[in-house]
């Protein structure tokens, strides 16, 4: 088995990454940044690694080529979706339902459910944490998947529906 000059590449940038994210000064911006600036940022950076891993070595997830943009946008709402209803252990909801009140730091609000459930309590204003419970994990998640499956698929939204699959 022989590593590659692409996975040593790899190897070499996830080291790189974890060093500026493990940074003191990262972390102190991190916890004091705006939500959704901080996930954003996070999401930019995301993005581009997904989009120039997947375009220069060629990845394919399931039976479909990640190519271009759009499909790599599509793959991040997917992802995005995902992180909403795996990471719920530390959230706002969690604490509401430990504590009856959130109280977590900036950087654990500032996750994919953290900014979802922020956004339903300021913009959306809701107030009710069981109505934001299924807005932020069910809701959500379901309507960002949709959307990213029809980008990465490339096909129109009707034909998602209307494929029947042969078994």
């Amino acid at each position: 088995m022989t590593i590659e000059k692409q996975e040593l590449l790899l190897a070499v940038l996830l080291a790189g990454i974890g060093f500026v994210f493990s940074t003191r000064q990262f972390m102190v911006w991190l916890n004091g940044a705006p939500l959704q600036i901080s996930l954003l940022a996070w999401y930019i950076f995301i993005f581009a690694v997904t989009y120039i891993l997947l375009n220069r070595i060629g990845i394919t997830v399931g039976r479909t080529s990640i190519n271009g943009g759009m499909k790599t946008f599509g793959l991040m709402l997917v992802l995005f979706s995902f992180f909403i209803v795996t990471n719920w252990g530390e959230s706002c909801w969690s604490d509401i339902v430990r504590k009856g009140a959130c109280d977590l730091p900036g950087a654990v609000k500032s996750s994919e459910d953290g900014v979802v459930w922020n956004f339903w309590e300021t913009t959306g204003k809701v107030s009710n944490p069981d109505t934001n419970r299924i807005l932020t994990y069910v809701i959500t998640p379901f309507g960002l998947a949709l959307a990213g499956a029809w980008l990465v698929s490339g096909k129109d939204i009707a034909s998602l529906f209307n494929e029947r699959r042969r078994v």
